[in-house]
Order: structure tokens, then sequence, then C-alpha cells
């Protein structure tokens, strides 16, 4: 039932947006794509939900540089915690940092256009501040720190 609600939803999402319904992929997602270049997956979930997902970026290799975009990534999502719905996370095994959200998959089609529409404007403010934020720590702000950041664990969603 929900693959068919997940299905119906992307229909009329494609129709309002005026663009062609996307095929759905071999694992039964849908994948649209905002501006020419931002990605927004659209899968269902155990429990009939919907999750609403983009990647942001892949972490630098440089541990300095990786822990300062860690630690700018985690003040921007409490900053963000009481605007936004969507919830920064890290996939670990690819080092990469993703936006995502959990609706009811029986939203109605214009709560889910205006949800849909939402995320995609939190994924332009999070790839454009993420661009904007220095890669690196300077001197005087590394030797405040005293540990590697510890609050990011496989599939733990940052709110």
């Amino acid at each position: 039932m929900a693959e068919k609600e997940l299905t119906s939803l992307v229909s009329e999402l494609a129709r309002s947006l005026r663009i062609e319904t996307p095929a759905k992929r071999r694992d039964g997602s849908y994948r649209l794509r905002f501006d020419g270049r931002h990605n927004v997956t659209l899968s269902n979930v155990p429990g009939g939900q919907i999750l609403i997902s983009s990647r942001l970026r892949r972490l630098p290799a440089d541990t300095d540089a990786k822990t300062s975009m860690l630690r700018n990534s985690m003040q921007f999502a409490l900053g963000r915690a009481a605007s936004s719905q969507s919830c920064l996370s890290l996939d670990k095994q690819t080092h990469t940092l993703f936006i995502h959200q959990f609706i009811e998959g029986n939203t109605r089609p214009m709560d889910f256009e205006e949800i849909v529409g939402d995320f995609v404007n939190d994924l332009f403010w999070w790839k454009d501040n993420l661009a904007a934020a220095p890669s690196a720590p300077s001197a005087r702000k590394q030797a405040n720190v005293t540990a590697q950041p510890q609050f990011i664990q496989p599939n733990l969603l940052v709110r």
C-alpha cells in the first residue's frame, strides 16, 4: 500500500511542478533534480513512512578539515533545529553528510508538495552554507580543541 501512495504522491508532485514523472529506481525510490544540480530521493521506509533525503557533501580526508566541517555542521544543525524539519546525518561508511526527513505515507498531495518544497529550501541553505564555511580551523581555534568531536555515530540523527 505504501508503495502505491509514494507513486501517487510523486506523480502529483511532478504534475504540480510541470515536470515529467521520474522513473521508479530499482530500489523503489524516486529521484528528483532541482535547479539542475540538487538531487532529492523519495523512498518508502518501514512503518508506512516516506524518507526524503539528499546528499550534502563528502567529508574531507584531512583530519583537521574534517573536524572543522563536522563542528560547523553541528553548529548549523543546532541553529536550525527550531526552524527546520530536516535532520543532519552522517554516513560513516562513505564519510558523507546528508539531510533527510521522515513524513507519513498518507500525507495529502498538497501537503507533500509543501513539505518537499521546504526540504529543497533546506537543501539549498545547507549546500550554500557548507560551501561558505571555513574548511579548517585557524591555528588559534585549533589550540583550544582538546579532543576530536564524538557526537556523530552511524545512523544517529541530529536535529
